[in-house]
């Protein structure tokens, strides 16, 4: 009897461990902080403090925003992702992952996403305050230049 009771404490413990995982990630998504995990390319973690202490903060990395911009710019004026994508390895530009062989799919895929105009997103849609406004980072690209794309 008492393991049982033990048991079921602990089996409520996990379910509420789990529950507070998934408020705090809610929590930093709509603060518009970063919580861990991926992050789309053209982004870099920064340290901020504050007075719940340390927190991490997206903001455009000054490297990848900048390939990401000149991608961009280079579809639009009318080549092709497969031609990026020679002019990025022949310029010796690493992938996400630290390769050196660019995709056009991949690079179609970071070219894409909302996140480069500043939405911070989760699971394809883009994360909103309590008030029902979009959580925005600084963006990499303006709304032109990514509906231009499309």
């Amino acid at each position: 009897m008492v393991a049982t009771i033990l048991a079921s404490v602990a089996q409520f413990e996990l379910e509420r461990s789990g529950e507070r995982r998934k408020e705090s990630a809610a929590y930093l998504r709509k603060s518009g902080l970063w919580g861990g995990g991926n992050f789309t390319y053209g982004y870099r973690p920064e340290a901020r403090s504050g007075p719940e202490g340390k927190r991490w903060a997206l903001v455009p990395d000054p490297e990848t925003s900048q390939i990401v911009s000149l991608t961009a710019e280079k579809i639009i004026s009318g080549s092709s992702a497969a031609a990026v994508c020679r002019y990025l390895k022949s310029a010796g530009v690493p992938t996400p992952n630290g390769g050196s062989e660019w995709r056009p799919q991949s690079l179609l895929v970071i070219l894409r996403s909302p996140a480069l105009t500043g939405h911070v997103m989760h699971q394809g849609e883009p994360v909103r305050d309590d008030d029902g406004l979009p959580v925005m980072l600084d963006p990499i690209l303006s709304d032109k230049t990514f509906s231009s794309l499309h």
